[in-house]
Formats: structure tokens, sequence, C-alpha cells
């Protein structure tokens, strides 16, 4: 840890304690990096089946092109020849001027694999090794030979762009995205490379890049303490000490403040850190149906303004929760929010012997402000709930859930509030308590979702050293409902096991079948096909299906 003195403008100083900043691995990277190799999967195996009308619609876009002018095609082939080689240099100058000569070493080392790995996998698959790709990949050409099956040059230059950062400039951006579609487009005219060989190289390209990215990592280009207690001291807090407690949480970095006016909790938004979150949050929102889980904040802005409303809209409710005192960016990449913690202590330091009866009553108080408020908080856990000495119930963090929130997103608020309590408390206790509190009907309309997937990740880590836990409260519960309440839990997930086995199941038999057929004269099967032995497999079939009466 690094103790850096900041000055106020009346000449006072403020301590700020945290370790260097080095280089770090982005979670966005790993997301793009599983994207980009679905990507490519998919386009190969795709131009794999339909390699014939792959074929006819690249001669009719060919044809297309050449009746381009002259003067037209020669300006894109200079643009994707000379233009490329110049925005590289002009990169590799950038990065010497910025004092990133490291990083231009890593874009080098990148485009060469990149290089390197076109080379082998060319090789591969014009000798046959990778069967039907190299019909998908390349075209026979009027003399004897054929296309190449990848770019290497698209591949090298991309990968090098990727891993030197273009896409932080905008400028660079956009001239990297002429001359490498100006390259791809060129080549494709000059019918020496097939279209989805572009595609291919350009996103093995990107792959490579990626992956030098996750393996060295990058440069951290957070904001450091002394810009955060900066932009503080300029929305007109007054703080004299602020040290970095969380370095890399799953919503941001976190710092104690502290000065004349009490503690602060402040807590940094920056792109590193930031896709952690929306990583999370965009897998669940996959995984998950409709309003059960919230999409993910695609930017640092949007984040930032999600938190301010959650914590304004808590206020507003009359909830104990942290107060919002400033919100203010850092530097073009990050933002940071202050907030004056609220007094008490979490439920996950107390015990069951702990908590009363006023107790559990103030925690389901807190729970029905928030419900006639229409807010869904997400995230009632034993980390995040709090009480005080004085028997009173809080919120730890605001969370990041839902203004105006759908029903189904409030009654998932009183099932997880009614195991984090069973937690500690046990299941009679915790249902005895929400129903003196909210009422039966509130807890019985909550009973479909007491399922292991709307409870958040500390409770269904907690949740496993407590097997039985969920079915004996179901069992409570289901006693207070009255006759033909529904009670079958509702079915949450989006993507179940048996739906992904189902899909690449039906995926790899419907390919194997496809090119098997294409293979078989069917109205010569038809003709002798023995239907009796078909009409005794359909019959058996039928036997299979379960009915719904």
């Amino acid at each position: 840890m690094t103790q850096t003195p900041l000055a106020h403008a009346d000449g006072s100083r403020v301590e700020v304690i945290e370790p260097p900043s080095g280089r770090v691995r982005r979670p966005i990277d790993l997301l793009a990096l599983v994207f980009a190799l679905v990507v490519l999967s998919a386009a190969v195996a795709l131009g794999t089946l339909a390699v014939g009308t792959a074929s006819g619609l690249e001669q009719d876009l060919v044809g297309v092109g050449s009746g381009l002018s002259r003067v037209l095609l020669q300006l894109i082939g200079w643009a994707g020849g000379f233009g490329l080689l110049v925005l590289l240099v002009v990169k590799g100058i950038d990065l010497v001027v910025r004092s990133r000569s490291w990083q231009l070493f890593e874009a080098v080392v990148a485009a060469g694999a990149g290089a390197l790995l076109a080379l082998m996998l060319q090789r591969l698959v014009l000798d046959g090794h990778l069967g039907g790709v190299l019909a998908a990949l390349t075209k026979g050409l009027p003399s004897e030979g054929r296309t190449d099956p990848l770019e290497g040059l698209i591949v090298a230059s991309i990968a090098f762009f990727t891993v030197s950062g273009v896409g932080g400039r905008s400028v660079l951006r956009r001239a990297a995205v002429i001359v490498v579609g100006s390259a791809m487009l060129s080549g494709f005219l000059s019918g020496g490379v097939t279209a989805l060989a572009l595609f291919a190289s350009a996103i093995l390209g990107w792959i490579v890049g990626l992956m030098t990215r996750l393996a060295w990592g990058v440069a951290s280009n957070r904001p450091p303490g002394t810009a955060v207690a900066a932009a503080l001291i300029g929305c007109g807090l007054d703080i004299t000490r602020l040290e970095l407690v969380e370095p890399t949480p799953s919503t941001g970095r976190r710092y104690a403040g502290s000065g004349p006016s009490g503690l602060l909790d402040v807590r940094v938004l920056d792109r590193d850190s930031f896709g952690t979150a929306a990583s999370r949050r965009m897998l669940r929102r996959m995984r998950l149906r409709g309003p059960s889980a919230r999409g993910p904040s695609l930017t640092v802005r949007s984040a930032v303004e999600h938190h301010a409303l959650m914590a304004m809209a808590v206020a507003r409710a009359g909830v104990r929760a942290p107060e919002l005192l400033a919100a203010a960016e850092v530097g073009p990449f990050a933002a940071v929010l202050a907030y004056r913690p609220p007094e008490g202590s979490t439920l996950g330091q107390a015990t069951s012997k702990d908590l009363s009866d006023a107790d559990l009553a103030a925690l389901w108080q807190l729970l029905g402000l928030l419900q006639r408020a229409q807010i869904a908080h997400r995230g009632l856990s034993l980390d995040n709930l709090l009480l005080n000495d004085r028997g009173g119930a809080g919120l730890r963090e605001t969370g990041t859930g839902d203004i105006a929130a759908a029903d189904l997103s409030l009654r998932i608020d009183v099932a997880q509030l009614l195991t984090t309590l069973a937690l500690l408390v046990g299941p009679q206790r915790a249902v005895a308590s929400g129903v003196s509190s909210l009422g039966s009907q509130a807890i019985v309309k909550a009973l479909p979702l007491v399922q292991k997937v709307a409870m958040g990740t500390s409770t269904r880590s907690a949740l496993r050293a407590r097997k039985g836990l969920l079915r004996h409260i179901r069992e409570l519960v289901l006693e207070l409902a009255p006759e033909g309440e529904p009670s079958e839990p509702i079915e949450l997930r989006r993507l179940t096991p048996r739906t992904l086995v189902t899909v690449l199941g039906g995926g790899i038999a419907a390919y194997l079948l496809l090119t098997q057929l294409a293979q078989v004269n069917v109205g010569q099967v038809l003709a002798t096909a023995q239907w009796g032995w078909a009409l005794a497999v359909l019959g058996f079939t039928a036997l299979t299906i379960t009915p719904r009466w």
C-alpha cells in the first residue's frame, strides 16, 4: 500500500492509501472471446452445410462488384494495402509517444502469432485434414488449385489492433474500420479469397488479440485514488482520508473515506471492473425469464445513473439505507459515487439468539416499505441487511434492482427475505414472522418462487450447507395456502440443462441426418419401406407420451 497526499484548495491535505496500479485482465475480454469462438464455429459450420448456396451468392456478388468503375476499385485497393500499412505505423508511433512500448511489443507478438496461426491452418485446410471446411472456405480456380482458406494479413492486422487498443481512440477506430474493410473488400472482389474466408480471418484475428490480452493482461486505465479524491472534493465533500478497502468487488472498487462530517462509503465504477457485474447480469438474463432478472447496464454512465436512482427511490420510500452525497465522473472511463453509510451490523454477523421477534418484524417492515413503493431490491441477503442497537432495520447497499417493479420481482424479494431469515432463525420463526407482518396472502403468493435459482449468489452458497431448507419452507407455507392455490414452482429459467442437451443433441442429429439424406434417394426409400414396422414404431412412441389432463 502506498500513501499519497493530496492538497485541498485551502492548503489542507488528503491522505490516499492504495496499492500501485498494475496490469489487469478484464472479464469482458473473456466474454468477448467466448462469443467470438461461438460465432466462428457457427459460421464455418453453416458454410460447410450450405456450400452450394454460398458459392452461388458469392458469384452474384462478385459479378455486381465487377461492374464498379476501375478508379473506385483502385482506390479500394490502395486503402486496403497502403492505408493498412500506414495505419499500423501510425498506431505504433502513437504507443511509443504515450510511453507504451511494452504494449507495442505485445501487439507485434500478437500479429506474428496471428500470421503464424493463419499459415498453419491454411496448410491443414488445403491438405484436407479438416474435412468439409476446405469446400466452405475455398473455391476452385480456373487453373489448378484453390483459393487461400484464410487471409494472413487480415488476421495479423486485427490481432495487432485488438491488443494495441485502437478502439479507445475514435479517429483511429474509424480509420481501422475503413482500411480493414477496404482490404477485405479488395480481396473479395479480386476473387482470390472467399467471403467466408475473409470473415473467418477477421474473427480469428480478434480471437488471437483477445487471447493475448487475457494472457498478459492490459495496462490499467483505472483512475488513481488521488483522482477519486479530487472529484469528491470538487463536489464539495470535505474529506481528509481515502483508503482502498475492496480492490475488485463485483460492483466496482470501494474506498473508505473520512472527514470532519463523518465516514464515507465511496464506490468507483470503471471499465476494468465494470465488466464483471455486466457479464454476470447478462448471463443471468440469458438464463432466466422476463422480470426475474434485470438486464445489465451496458455503459458506466447508465450504471451510475441506475445506482443514483435506486438510492433516491429507496430514501424516498423511508428505508434506512446509504445516503447518496455525490456522483461525478473521474476521467473518461470511470465515475464515483459517495454515500453516507447507515449505522448497524449485517445479519451475517448475527446469530439466531441475537434476533428477537421485534428484530424480525423490523426487517419485514423494511420490505413492506419497499413493496409499497414498488421497488424490487433483488439483494436481500445476510450481508446486505442491517440491524442497529435500537432495533431498526436497514440496507447496507441500495441495490441495483427495479423501480416500478413487476409483480414477479416483488414476490421474489419476499421469497428472498423469507429464505434469508430461515437461514438464521429457522423456517418456523421466519414464516411466522412473515405472516405476522405481511399477512398470509403475501407469503403464499411468494411460495412458487421459493427456489434456489431466485436467490442471490451468497444465499445460494449458504443453501448448499442447509439441504432441505427450501423444501421445509415450502411445506410450512403450503399449509397456509387455501385450497386450489397454485403451489408448483414458477419456471424462472430460460435455459435448463435438459434444454441445452436437447438443443445440442438435436443439432448434432440434424447435421448427421442432413448429410446422409443428401446422398439418399428419398423416393426409392419410401417405395421399399416396410410400413408395418413404421406403424409399430409410431405406436410405441405414443406410449411414451404422458398426457396432461
